[in-house]
Protein backbone atom coordinates (compact mmCIF):
# COMPACT_ATOMS: atom_id res chain seq x y z
CA UNK A 1 0.00 0.00 0.00
CA UNK A 2 0.94 3.57 -0.47
CA UNK A 3 2.41 5.23 2.83
CA UNK A 4 1.20 8.45 3.20
CA UNK A 5 3.54 10.22 4.46
CA UNK A 6 6.14 9.83 1.51
CA UNK A 7 7.65 13.08 1.04
CA UNK A 8 11.72 14.89 -0.09
CA UNK A 9 13.07 13.72 2.78
CA UNK A 10 12.88 10.22 1.66
CA UNK A 11 15.78 10.62 -0.95
CA UNK A 12 17.91 12.54 1.52
CA UNK A 13 20.94 11.44 3.37
CA UNK A 14 20.39 11.39 7.05
CA UNK A 15 22.76 13.86 8.97
CA UNK A 16 23.86 11.16 12.18
CA UNK A 17 25.97 14.23 13.56
CA UNK A 18 22.50 16.39 14.24
CA UNK A 19 20.66 13.22 14.85
CA UNK A 20 23.16 11.91 17.62
CA UNK A 21 23.30 15.87 19.05
CA UNK A 22 18.99 15.56 19.40
CA UNK A 23 18.96 12.16 21.08
CA UNK A 24 21.43 13.17 23.35
CA UNK A 25 19.24 15.58 25.05
CA UNK A 26 16.83 12.89 26.40
CA UNK A 27 15.55 9.52 26.60
CA UNK A 28 13.62 8.11 23.82
CA UNK A 29 10.05 9.35 23.10
CA UNK A 30 7.53 7.07 23.82
CA UNK A 31 4.80 7.57 20.53
CA UNK A 32 1.25 5.70 20.63
CA UNK A 33 0.34 5.04 17.35
CA UNK A 34 -3.62 4.48 17.19
CA UNK A 35 -3.96 3.50 13.26
CA UNK A 36 -1.05 2.66 12.31
CA UNK A 37 -1.44 0.86 8.93
CA UNK A 38 -0.47 4.73 7.17
CA UNK A 39 2.61 4.44 8.78
CA UNK A 40 4.62 6.63 11.24
CA UNK A 41 4.58 10.20 10.14
CA UNK A 42 7.51 12.98 9.93
CA UNK A 43 8.95 14.04 12.05
CA UNK A 44 9.11 10.79 14.45
CA UNK A 45 9.98 8.84 10.86
CA UNK A 46 12.98 10.99 10.89
CA UNK A 47 13.89 9.77 14.02
CA UNK A 48 12.84 6.41 14.20
CA UNK A 49 15.86 5.17 16.54
CA UNK A 50 15.21 7.84 18.51
CA UNK A 51 11.05 6.77 19.65
CA UNK A 52 9.72 3.79 21.08
CA UNK A 53 6.70 3.24 18.72
CA UNK A 54 3.63 1.07 19.94
CA UNK A 55 1.87 0.35 16.74
CA UNK A 56 -2.18 -0.38 16.79
CA UNK A 57 -4.16 -1.85 13.96
CA UNK A 58 -6.79 -4.41 13.53
CA UNK A 59 -6.92 -4.33 10.32
CA UNK A 60 -4.96 -7.82 9.28
CA UNK A 61 -3.88 -5.71 5.80
CA UNK A 62 -1.91 -2.70 7.99
CA UNK A 63 1.59 -2.51 7.05
CA UNK A 64 3.76 -1.61 10.01
CA UNK A 65 6.64 0.86 9.41
CA UNK A 66 10.17 0.89 11.57
CA UNK A 67 10.98 -0.55 14.81
CA UNK A 68 8.27 -1.05 17.48
CA UNK A 69 5.90 -2.98 19.46
CA UNK A 70 2.81 -4.03 17.06
CA UNK A 71 -0.07 -4.77 18.06
CA UNK A 72 -3.19 -6.12 15.47
CA UNK A 73 -5.57 -5.08 17.55
CA UNK A 74 -8.66 -2.00 17.96
CA UNK A 75 -8.41 0.88 20.54
CA UNK A 76 -12.12 1.98 21.13
CA UNK A 77 -15.08 1.46 22.99
CA UNK A 78 -15.38 -2.30 24.11
CA UNK A 79 -19.04 -2.09 22.47
CA UNK A 80 -17.96 -1.75 19.08
CA UNK A 81 -17.09 -5.75 18.02
CA UNK A 82 -17.58 -5.32 14.09
CA UNK A 83 -14.47 -4.22 12.24
CA UNK A 84 -16.10 -2.39 8.46
CA UNK A 85 -13.10 -3.85 5.93
CA UNK A 86 -13.11 -1.26 3.32
CA UNK A 87 -11.89 -1.02 -0.44
CA UNK A 88 -9.40 1.36 0.41
CA UNK A 89 -8.06 0.04 3.43
CA UNK A 90 -7.04 3.50 5.38
CA UNK A 91 -10.98 3.62 5.31
CA UNK A 92 -11.59 0.95 7.18
CA UNK A 93 -13.14 1.47 10.76
CA UNK A 94 -15.25 0.21 13.42
CA UNK A 95 -18.23 2.34 12.27
CA UNK A 96 -20.05 1.81 8.84
CA UNK A 97 -19.74 4.72 6.09
CA UNK A 98 -21.97 7.48 5.87
CA UNK A 99 -23.48 7.06 2.85
CA UNK A 100 -25.34 9.63 2.24
CA UNK A 101 -21.95 11.67 2.48
CA UNK A 102 -19.45 9.84 1.09
CA UNK A 103 -21.63 9.05 -1.88
CA UNK A 104 -21.84 13.08 -3.34
CA UNK A 105 -18.15 12.47 -3.94
CA UNK A 106 -15.88 11.96 -7.12
CA UNK A 107 -12.94 9.87 -5.43
CA UNK A 108 -11.93 9.63 -9.23
CA UNK A 109 -9.67 12.85 -8.79
CA UNK A 110 -7.75 11.75 -5.98
CA UNK A 111 -7.55 7.69 -6.37
CA UNK A 112 -8.43 7.21 -10.30
CA UNK A 113 -7.35 3.29 -10.22
CA UNK A 114 -9.86 3.29 -6.64
CA UNK A 115 -12.55 5.25 -6.56
CA UNK A 116 -15.38 3.68 -4.56
CA UNK A 117 -12.55 4.01 -1.67
CA UNK A 118 -15.71 3.41 1.33
CA UNK A 119 -17.50 0.55 -0.19
CA UNK A 120 -17.39 -2.14 2.36
CA UNK A 121 -15.69 -5.49 1.38
CA UNK A 122 -16.49 -7.40 4.66
CA UNK A 123 -17.32 -7.17 7.76
CA UNK A 124 -15.29 -9.02 10.74
CA UNK A 125 -15.88 -9.85 14.29
CA UNK A 126 -13.01 -8.66 16.48
CA UNK A 127 -12.25 -7.67 20.23
CA UNK A 128 -11.75 -3.80 21.28
CA UNK A 129 -10.16 -2.34 24.63
CA UNK A 130 -10.21 1.00 25.91
CA UNK A 131 -6.47 2.63 26.09
CA UNK A 132 -5.98 2.75 29.82
CA UNK A 133 -6.95 -0.94 29.96
CA UNK A 134 -4.54 -2.00 27.01
CA UNK A 135 -2.13 0.10 28.49
CA UNK A 136 -2.11 -1.50 31.81
CA UNK A 137 -3.11 -5.04 30.54
CA UNK A 138 0.01 -5.03 28.18
CA UNK A 139 2.16 -3.39 30.40
CA UNK A 140 3.14 -0.58 28.30
CA UNK A 141 5.17 2.07 28.74
CA UNK A 142 3.61 5.45 29.49
CA UNK A 143 3.42 7.54 26.60
CA UNK A 144 4.85 10.82 26.03
CA UNK A 145 2.86 11.63 22.46
CA UNK A 146 -0.24 10.43 21.01
CA UNK A 147 -0.94 9.75 16.97
CA UNK A 148 -4.54 9.01 16.29
CA UNK A 149 -5.84 8.13 13.13
CA UNK A 150 -8.65 5.63 14.03
CA UNK A 151 -11.30 6.83 11.27
CA UNK A 152 -14.22 8.82 12.85
CA UNK A 153 -13.45 7.26 16.24
CA UNK A 154 -11.23 10.17 17.51
CA UNK A 155 -13.35 11.18 20.66
CA UNK A 156 -14.42 7.58 21.53
CA UNK A 157 -10.66 6.32 21.48
CA UNK A 158 -9.83 9.41 23.27
CA UNK A 159 -12.38 8.73 26.05
CA UNK A 160 -10.87 5.37 26.97
CA UNK A 161 -7.26 6.72 27.45
CA UNK A 162 -8.85 10.02 29.91
CA UNK A 163 -6.07 8.19 32.50
CA UNK A 164 -3.10 7.78 30.26
CA UNK A 165 -3.41 11.51 28.93
CA UNK A 166 -3.69 13.05 32.35
CA UNK A 167 -0.87 11.06 33.41
CA UNK A 168 1.99 11.82 30.48
CA UNK A 169 0.75 12.89 27.37
CA UNK A 170 2.15 16.00 26.13
CA UNK A 171 1.13 16.32 22.81
CA UNK A 172 -1.63 14.37 20.54
CA UNK A 173 -1.55 14.26 16.28
CA UNK A 174 -4.97 13.41 15.37
CA UNK A 175 -6.75 13.43 12.31
CA UNK A 176 -10.22 15.16 12.56
CA UNK A 177 -13.41 15.24 10.20
CA UNK A 178 -16.00 18.34 9.58
CA UNK A 179 -18.39 15.82 8.37
CA UNK A 180 -20.24 12.77 9.60
CA UNK A 181 -18.05 10.56 7.49
CA UNK A 182 -19.10 7.80 9.53
CA UNK A 183 -22.43 6.89 10.79
CA UNK A 184 -22.44 8.71 14.34
CA UNK A 185 -19.20 9.73 14.37
CA UNK A 186 -18.26 12.56 16.55
CA UNK A 187 -16.77 15.63 14.29
CA UNK A 188 -13.73 18.31 15.17
CA UNK A 189 -15.77 19.99 17.63
CA UNK A 190 -16.40 17.40 19.82
CA UNK A 191 -13.01 16.27 19.83
CA UNK A 192 -12.04 19.96 20.27
CA UNK A 193 -13.81 20.24 23.64
CA UNK A 194 -12.66 17.13 24.74
CA UNK A 195 -9.18 17.97 24.66
CA UNK A 196 -9.59 21.86 25.38
CA UNK A 197 -10.51 20.59 29.10
CA UNK A 198 -7.81 18.61 29.53
CA UNK A 199 -5.73 21.84 28.94
CA UNK A 200 -4.60 20.87 25.05
CA UNK A 201 -4.36 23.73 22.44
CA UNK A 202 -4.20 23.56 18.45
CA UNK A 203 -0.64 24.60 17.54
CA UNK A 204 -0.27 23.33 13.80
CA UNK A 205 -3.14 21.93 11.55
CA UNK A 206 -1.50 20.36 8.35
CA UNK A 207 -2.66 17.60 5.92
CA UNK A 208 -5.85 19.27 4.40
CA UNK A 209 -8.10 16.98 2.51
CA UNK A 210 -10.36 18.29 0.31
CA UNK A 211 -13.10 16.30 -1.74
CA UNK A 212 -14.79 16.89 -4.86
CA UNK A 213 -18.40 17.08 -5.11
CA UNK A 214 -19.80 14.57 -8.60
CA UNK A 215 -21.07 16.70 -11.06
CA UNK A 216 -21.29 16.47 -15.13
CA UNK A 217 -21.49 19.92 -15.42
CA UNK A 218 -18.59 20.91 -17.51
CA UNK A 219 -15.98 23.00 -15.36
CA UNK A 220 -12.70 24.59 -15.72
CA UNK A 221 -11.28 24.13 -12.22
CA UNK A 222 -12.48 22.11 -8.88
CA UNK A 223 -12.69 23.78 -5.66
CA UNK A 224 -13.74 21.14 -3.46
CA UNK A 225 -14.77 21.23 0.01
CA UNK A 226 -12.38 20.56 3.49
CA UNK A 227 -13.43 17.60 4.81
CA UNK A 228 -10.75 16.62 7.09
CA UNK A 229 -7.44 17.61 8.29
CA UNK A 230 -4.62 16.40 11.17
CA UNK A 231 -4.28 18.70 13.99
CA UNK A 232 -1.55 18.64 16.53
CA UNK A 233 -2.46 19.39 20.30
CA UNK A 234 0.27 20.22 22.95
CA UNK A 235 -0.18 21.13 26.19
CA UNK A 236 -0.70 24.71 26.99
CA UNK A 237 0.74 27.35 29.49
CA UNK A 238 -2.11 26.91 31.39
CA UNK A 239 -1.45 23.59 32.06
CA UNK A 240 1.95 24.46 33.65
CA UNK A 241 0.46 26.63 35.80
CA UNK A 242 -2.45 24.40 36.94
CA UNK A 243 -0.15 21.42 37.14
CA UNK A 244 3.01 22.02 38.23
CA UNK A 245 3.81 18.81 40.12
CA UNK A 246 2.96 17.27 36.37
CA UNK A 247 6.40 18.94 34.98
CA UNK A 248 9.50 16.76 35.75
CA UNK A 249 12.76 17.83 34.42
CA UNK A 250 12.20 14.84 32.29
CA UNK A 251 9.16 15.57 31.14
CA UNK A 252 10.26 19.55 30.48
CA UNK A 253 13.34 18.63 28.17
CA UNK A 254 10.56 15.62 26.20
CA UNK A 255 8.21 18.39 25.42
CA UNK A 256 10.57 21.17 24.26
CA UNK A 257 12.34 18.45 21.65
CA UNK A 258 9.03 17.44 20.37
CA UNK A 259 8.29 21.58 20.09
CA UNK A 260 11.45 21.18 18.32
CA UNK A 261 10.52 18.08 15.90
CA UNK A 262 7.50 20.11 14.65
CA UNK A 263 9.97 23.72 14.37
CA UNK A 264 7.73 25.66 17.44
CA UNK A 265 11.22 27.46 18.20
CA UNK A 266 9.23 30.40 19.79
CA UNK A 267 6.65 28.00 21.54
CA UNK A 268 9.77 26.08 23.10
CA UNK A 269 11.00 29.28 23.85
CA UNK A 270 8.33 30.46 25.82
CA UNK A 271 7.72 27.10 27.45
CA UNK A 272 11.53 27.20 28.83
CA UNK A 273 10.86 31.15 29.90
CA UNK A 274 7.21 29.49 31.53
CA UNK A 275 9.40 26.38 33.31
CA UNK A 276 12.41 28.85 34.75
CA UNK A 277 10.06 31.56 36.06
CA UNK A 278 8.07 28.58 38.10
CA UNK A 279 11.33 27.01 39.37
CA UNK A 280 10.50 23.80 37.80
CA UNK A 281 13.47 23.72 35.89
CA UNK A 282 17.16 25.88 36.07
CA UNK A 283 17.86 26.95 32.26
CA UNK A 284 21.95 26.05 32.68
CA UNK A 285 21.10 22.60 33.38
CA UNK A 286 19.76 22.59 29.87
CA UNK A 287 22.07 24.50 27.86
CA UNK A 288 22.74 22.07 24.93
CA UNK A 289 18.38 22.59 24.58
CA UNK A 290 18.50 26.02 25.06
CA UNK A 291 21.27 26.07 22.38
CA UNK A 292 19.63 23.92 19.82
CA UNK A 293 15.80 26.30 20.68
CA UNK A 294 18.23 29.21 19.74
CA UNK A 295 19.93 27.60 16.21
CA UNK A 296 17.39 25.88 15.33
CA UNK A 297 16.25 26.19 11.24
CA UNK A 298 13.94 23.40 10.51
CA UNK A 299 13.50 19.68 11.24
CA UNK A 300 14.00 18.54 8.26
CA UNK A 301 17.16 20.02 7.63
CA UNK A 302 18.51 19.33 11.36
CA UNK A 303 17.72 15.24 10.35
CA UNK A 304 18.85 15.29 6.58
CA UNK A 305 21.61 16.76 4.12
CA UNK A 306 20.06 19.43 2.13
CA UNK A 307 21.03 17.35 -1.27
CA UNK A 308 20.20 14.23 -2.38
CA UNK A 309 23.58 13.37 -4.00
CA UNK A 310 25.04 10.24 -2.49
CA UNK A 311 27.60 10.48 0.29
CA UNK A 312 30.51 9.44 -2.79
CA UNK A 313 29.07 12.77 -4.88
CA UNK A 314 29.80 15.15 -1.83
CA UNK A 315 33.15 13.68 -1.12
CA UNK A 316 34.47 13.86 -4.91
CA UNK A 317 32.98 17.12 -5.38
CA UNK A 318 34.36 18.54 -2.20
CA UNK A 319 37.40 16.86 -3.22
CA UNK A 320 37.20 18.24 -6.93
CA UNK A 321 36.53 21.44 -5.36
CA UNK A 322 39.95 21.13 -3.37
CA UNK A 323 41.80 20.48 -6.66
CA UNK A 324 40.91 23.18 -8.48
CA UNK A 325 41.57 25.60 -5.85
CA UNK A 326 45.39 24.07 -5.81
CA UNK A 327 45.68 24.84 -9.21
CA UNK A 328 44.52 28.12 -9.29
CA UNK A 329 47.25 28.72 -6.76
CA UNK A 330 49.96 27.73 -9.28
CA UNK A 331 47.98 29.54 -12.06
CA UNK A 332 47.80 33.26 -10.13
Amino acid sequence: MANYFEGSWRSRIPNEKNRNAFLNLGDSICVYDLGASGGSPPPFSWIINGITLINFDPDSRAEFEGAGRNCSMAIGPETLKRLYMNRRQTTSSLLPPCEDVVNRYDFTKMFPDEPRVFDTLSIIEIETAGLDDTKKTLQLPSPDFLKVDVQGLTLEVLETGKQTIEESVLGIQTEVEFLETYSSQKTFGAVHEFLEKQYFEIFRLTNLNRWIYKTSFPLSMYTGQDVFCDLLYLRSLRHVDRYPEFWTHKRIIQFLRICLLYDLTDTAASFLHRFSKNKLIDESSIKEVKEMISTWKGAIDFFYHKTNRSILDRILDTSLRKIGKSIKFFLY
